[in-house]
C-alpha cells in the first residue's frame, strides 16, 4: 500500500511541476500552455523529459499535436459529451485521483526533517551504502611474453608525467584487446569483474603506475596501467546527505500516510460484498 501511495505523489508532483506557464498557442480563444506541452512530453518520453528537453525540431510536432487535441476537445464537449455517462464516471473518478494526489502532496510539504533524521536513515539503510574497492585502468594485451616485455621496456622511457599519455598511444597500436581503439581504457571495475591474475596485479599497483613484469591470464599477456584506485566500504554519509534527507523525509510520509489508512478504517463503516 505505501508503495503505491507513495507512487502515486511522484506522478501527481511530476505533472505539476509547472504552474503559470506560458501560453504557446491559441484555439478558439483557449490557450494552449507550456504545461500542456510539458504533459504531452512527460507523456511520450515516461517521465524523463519536459518540452525544454526536446530538441527543437520536435517542438513544433508536439505543440501542433496539442492544438489538435485542444480541437477535438473542443468539438467533444459541443457535442454534449459532458451529458454522457461514460464521461460523468471518468470525471467523478479523476477528481477522487486529483483530489488524492493534492492532499499527498500537502501532507508531504508540510514533513520537516533535520539532519539527525538524515543521519539515522543513513544508519538504517548504512548495508545498501558500502560500496567495493574500484579500480581504473588500462590495458594492453598481446599474444606473447616477449611482445609484453618489450612494450614495457619502451614505456619504462616515458616519464612518470607522459606514462599516461604514451601508454594510450601503444594500446592503440599493438594491443590486441577490444579496448585498444580507447588507448586500452577498462573504465571502472571491482575485482570481482576481472579474472583474478588481472585484479591482483591492477590493485596492487599505485595510481599511475604500471606493471613491470607482463601479466599472464588465459586471454594473453597484459601491461597494466593504473590510472584511479578507490578504496571500498560505507560511502560517507556527507558525499549522500541529500538522498539521505529525501530518503527521512519520505519515510516519515510513509508512516503517515499508512497510519492516517488505519485511522480512517477504524472510524469508518465498511462492507464487503
Amino acid at each position: 500500500m505505501g508503495k503505491k501511495i507513495i507512487a502515486s505523489f511522484i506522478v501527481a508532483s511530476t505533472l505539476a511541476s509547472t504552474l503559470f506557464a506560458g501560453v504557446l498557442a491559441t484555439v478558439n480563444g483557449e490557450d494552449v500552455t507550456k504545461e500542456d506541452i510539458d504533459l504531452i512530453a512527460r507523456q511520450m518520453t515516461q517521465g524523463e523529459k519536459s518540452f525544454d528537453d526536446i530538441p527543437d525540431e520536435y517542438k513544433q510536432k508536439i505543440i501542433e499535436g496539442a492544438v489538435t487535441k485542444k480541437l477535438l476537445v473542443q468539438h467533444a464537449f459541443k457535442n454534449n459529451i459532458d451529458k454522457n455517462k461514460d464521461y460523468q464516471r471518468a470525471l467523478a473518478a479523476a477528481k477522487g485521483d486529483i483530489a488524492l494526489q493534492a492532499w499527498q502532496k500537502q501532507e508531504l510539504d508540510q514533513i520537516q526533517v533535520s539532519e539527525k533524521d538524515a543521519k539515522d536513515f543513513y544508519n538504517e539503510n548504512i548495508q545498501t551504502l558500502t560500496q567495493p574497492e574500484q579500480a581504473k585502468a588500462s590495458h594492453i594485451l598481446v599474444k606473447t611474453e616477449e611482445e609484453a616485455k618489450k612494450i614495457i621496456n619502451n614505456l619504462k622511457k616515458a616519464s612518470k608525467q607522459n606514462l599516461a599519455k604514451e601508454f594510450a598511444e601503444s594500446a592503440k597500436k599493438y594491443s590486441t584487446g577490444p579496448s585498444a581503439p580507447n588507448g586500452g581504457d577498462l573504465g571502472v571495475f571491482g575485482r570481482d569483474q576481472m579474472v583474478k591474475e588481472f585484479s591482483d596485479a591492477a590493485f596492487s599497483l599505485s595510481v599511475g603506475e604500471m606493471t613491470q613484469a607482463p601479466v599472464k591470464t588465459n586471454f594473453g599477456y597484459h601491461v597494466i596501467y593504473l590510472a584511479d584506485k578507490k578504496k571500498g566500504g560505507v560511502v560517507p554519509f556527507e558525499e549522500v546527505k541529500s538522498q539521505m534527507f529525501d530518503g527521512a523525509k519520505m519515510k516519515r510520509f510513509k508512516d503517515k500516510i499508512e497510519n492516517k489508512i488505519e485511522e480512517l478504517k477504524k472510524q469508518a463503516k465498511i462492507k464487503y460484498n
